[in-house]
């Protein structure tokens, strides 16, 4: 078989290729995106209810955004991505249902709700 005929454009060549590498960012760029030394015994930040519910939902927008564009055929692909359960996609965009104006507070970080009780206010009916 010939290569032209291997490839998907036979006009365009190796326009079927696919490369693999493995990246290994410069050290200087690793030295400035780690973090500050922390004291022996001292922990980490915990993240707040607020910074946990805005991750999910920048999360379930992506996911609404990439389902609707195409690049993922269905919410049972994405939950494959992602390496997380069909149930768990279907509470993460159920957090789509809040108000707009809820949803901006809470990306800004005013929110204090946690997870569970914006799910359930998302899902009641006003």
């Amino acid at each position: 078989m010939s290569r032209a005929a291997e490839s998907p454009d036979p006009g365009v060549p190796g326009s079927g290729a696919v490369v693999r590498a493995k990246f290994r960012p410069a050290r200087a760029v690793v030295a400035r995106v780690r973090p500050e030394p922390r004291a022996p015994g001292e922990r980490p930040p915990r993240r707040t209810n607020a910074a946990r519910l805005g991750r999910q939902i920048a999360l379930a927008h992506w996911i609404e955004r990439a389902v609707e564009s195409g690049q993922v055929a269905s919410y049972g692909a994405v939950a494959r991505i992602l390496w997380l359960t069909e149930s768990r996609i279907t509470q993460i965009t159920a957090l789509l249902g809040l108000a707009p104006a809820v949803q901006e507070g809470i990306l800004l970080g005013e929110g204090g709700v946690g997870i569970r009780e914006a799910i359930r206010a998302a899902r009641e009916v006003d």
